[in-house]
Protein backbone atom coordinates (compact mmCIF):
# COMPACT_ATOMS: atom_id res chain seq x y z
CA UNK A 1 0.00 0.00 0.00
CA UNK A 2 2.95 2.39 0.94
CA UNK A 3 4.39 2.05 -2.69
CA UNK A 4 1.20 2.54 -4.29
CA UNK A 5 0.82 5.71 -2.12
CA UNK A 6 4.31 7.21 -2.91
CA UNK A 7 3.83 6.66 -6.28
CA UNK A 8 0.52 8.61 -6.43
CA UNK A 9 1.90 11.99 -4.16
CA UNK A 10 4.58 11.99 -7.12
CA UNK A 11 2.78 11.84 -10.14
CA UNK A 12 0.27 14.74 -8.24
CA UNK A 13 3.46 16.62 -7.23
CA UNK A 14 4.63 16.63 -10.53
CA UNK A 15 1.39 17.64 -12.26
CA UNK A 16 1.33 20.44 -9.44
CA UNK A 17 4.54 21.30 -10.64
CA UNK A 18 3.55 21.21 -14.40
CA UNK A 19 0.61 23.89 -13.63
CA UNK A 20 2.66 25.98 -11.45
CA UNK A 21 5.17 26.80 -14.34
CA UNK A 22 2.51 27.14 -16.79
CA UNK A 23 0.79 29.50 -14.73
CA UNK A 24 4.55 31.28 -14.08
CA UNK A 25 4.77 31.21 -17.41
CA UNK A 26 1.73 33.00 -18.46
CA UNK A 27 1.89 35.65 -15.63
CA UNK A 28 5.55 36.37 -17.25
CA UNK A 29 3.66 36.83 -21.00
CA UNK A 30 1.12 38.98 -19.38
CA UNK A 31 3.86 41.02 -17.50
CA UNK A 32 5.48 41.47 -20.74
CA UNK A 33 2.15 42.13 -22.86
CA UNK A 34 1.21 45.07 -20.17
CA UNK A 35 4.64 46.57 -20.43
CA UNK A 36 4.46 46.70 -24.50
CA UNK A 37 0.82 48.01 -24.40
CA UNK A 38 2.17 50.81 -21.36
CA UNK A 39 5.49 51.96 -24.35
CA UNK A 40 2.73 51.86 -26.58
CA UNK A 41 0.42 54.20 -25.02
CA UNK A 42 3.05 56.55 -23.18
CA UNK A 43 4.29 56.98 -27.13
CA UNK A 44 0.87 57.56 -28.46
CA UNK A 45 0.01 60.00 -25.77
CA UNK A 46 3.41 62.03 -26.26
CA UNK A 47 3.00 61.92 -29.65
CA UNK A 48 -0.22 63.68 -28.98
Amino acid sequence: MEDCNSGLSKVYSKEFLIILNTFRIIEMINRLILRKIRCYYSIEFLSE
